[in-house]
């Protein structure tokens, strides 16, 4: 599903993405607050329950082994991926003591990513194994992403990656919804 909304149906698609366990890949111009506002969500929420955790991968600056692991031989003959970065965090949340926790897990700059870094996420986004490692439930995932004609160094998301999200939202900025997150924001009145 691929479809448009300001920035105030923006941040409510991510509430109810987060609280319903939907994957959304949200496109938008540099600026306009994908970021922000998916971090004020979190916020929000844990206002509410205090059992969600943030945690950005910004992907333009990655490399495909912080998601799939680094190969290490452990016996003769055997190898194994040992878990960095991401996937030691992941494999966190499936201890008893983050059971009751949510992971917001959000991939930003993802059109700027290199392939390998998008083939290597594929599995991460669809939820299954990574290098015999099962993606623990309490998961949530949302890419960000810019727009491909913004000049922002975006070469573009592989279909295949763009198919793990349940929907691709296209985020418009207008002046109203700026104007009011100005306003609840405290900007100085000559901004606004």
């Amino acid at each position: 599903m691929n479809i448009t909304l300001n920035t105030e149906q923006t941040k409510r698609l991510i509430k109810y993405s987060i609280i319903n366990d939907r994957k959304i890949l949200v496109v938008g111009s540099p600026g306009t607050g994908k970021t922000s506002i998916t971090e004020q969500v979190v916020k929000e929420l844990n206002n509410e329950h205090d059992k969600y955790i943030y945690h950005s991968e910004i992907c333009s600056m990655s490399e495909a082994t912080e998601f799939k692991g680094i190969p290490a031989i452990i016996k003769e003959e055997q190898a194994k991926f040992l878990p960095i970065g991401l996937v030691k965090l992941l494999e966190s949340m499936s201890k008893d003591e983050n059971k009751d926790k949510i992971l917001v897990l959000v991939f930003d700059d993802l059109g700027q990513t290199d392939i390998d870094v998008q083939k290597a996420l594929m599995p991460i986004i669809q939820g299954k194994d990574v290098n015999g490692f099962c993606m623990p439930k309490n998961v949530r995932i949302i890419g960000l992403t810019n727009n491909t004609n913004d000049n922002a160094g975006v070469y573009g998301i592989l279909e295949p990656l763009k198919s793990r999200f349940h929907a691709i939202i296209n985020m418009e900025s207008d002046i109203d919804n700026f104007c009011n997150y100005g306003y609840n924001q405290n900007f100085n009145s000559k901004v606004l």
